[in-house]
């Protein structure tokens, strides 16, 4: 491993992470509680863990479940390989993840490691958002989609 990981202790990792997780978001506020309710009228953003089933139509790989937890005030979750949070914008019908930060410890297998990055980067363009029927929808502008379950 010739990388951060290797050289910073994972407490210190884990502790940088909880830091920038707690510094408070510059932009502006958008989250409402009256807009939580999905735009399809089935479900809520919030006070529900979602697993990831399909990245870019794609089934995800490893056994590691990627997830998706969204509060009032934070969201983030397991990105396959490290740990991942930021601040939630949601507005009816939109979802934005800002101030996107995750730990940096790195997967044996690269394939997953692109798969993190590949999942991190469509999150942190994510525009829109829909439940239906159980399942999560994110979408960026470019049409790139997050598909989710809800974890029973």
């Amino acid at each position: 491993m010739n990388n951060f990981s290797a050289e910073v202790p994972m407490i210190a990792r884990t502790g940088l992470f909880l830091l920038a997780l707690g510094c408070g978001s510059t932009a502006p506020e958008t989250t409402s509680r009256d807009l939580w309710p999905s735009p399809a009228g089935d479900g809520s953003l919030t006070g529900t863990a979602w697993v990831l089933t399909k990245i870019g139509g794609e089934l995800p790989l490893g056994q590691e479940e990627i997830t998706l937890v969204v509060d009032e005030s934070s969201a983030g979750g397991n990105s396959g390989c490290n740990y991942y949070g930021g601040t939630p914008q949601v507005t009816d019908g939109t979802f934005r993840l800002d101030e996107l930060v995750a730990t940096v410890r790195a997967c044996e297998d690269a394939r997953l490691m692109d798969q993190e990055s590949e999942y991190l980067a469509i999150l942190a363009q994510t525009s829109a958002w829909e439940i239906e029927g159980g399942e999560l929808t994110l979408r960026t502008a470019d049409g790139l989609t997050l598909m989710f379950r809800e974890n029973r």
